[in-house]
């Protein structure tokens, strides 16, 4: 786990909040001379619905990549042998929704999956949109599949 001066510089670095509740908390933490715990800055931050549990469980792991692209990465929905799905928002639009990740392990060595194996027909289809699994409904209604 990660000190309070670490977590408030790896919370900045991530840019999941505004500069101005960053500000916000330095003072606070200030005011105490630096001894605030940063489990209890945490748990602030999801009480106040600023940060997902996860996010901050990161956080103070030590990490602060929360960006895939375009997409904020909210929460993990879940993790399979193919991959990771996380829950997201777009950046700009503030669109909710499941971003499938596929596995280091299956980028990097594509051989053990060929275009033909049954799983890695499941994992196109389950980003392709030909599976009823993991869709989250667009504006215009019409699932997206990610």
């Amino acid at each position: 786990m990660v000190g309070t001066t670490e977590f408030i510089k790896l919370l900045a670095e991530s840019q999941l909040v505004e500069p101005a509740l960053l500000d916000r908390l330095r003072a606070r933490v200030a005011k105490h001379g630096g001894k605030v715990d940063p489990r209890s800055i945490a748990k602030w931050l999801v009480d106040k619905g600023y940060l997902s549990l996860w996010q901050t469980r990161q956080l103070l792991a030590g990490h602060k990549a929360f960006y895939l692209g375009r997409y904020r990465l909210i929460d993990r929905i879940g993790k399979g042998g193919m991959g990771v799905v996380f829950k997201a928002e777009h950046a700009l639009m503030q669109r909710t929704v499941a971003l499938k990740v596929m596995s280091h392990r299956l980028l990097n060595n594509p051989a053990p999956w060929p275009a033909s194996s049954a799983r890695s027909n499941r994992f196109r289809c389950s980003t392709t949109g030909t599976s009823s699994r993991r869709t989250t409904p667009t504006a215009s209604g019409t699932p997206t599949f990610w």
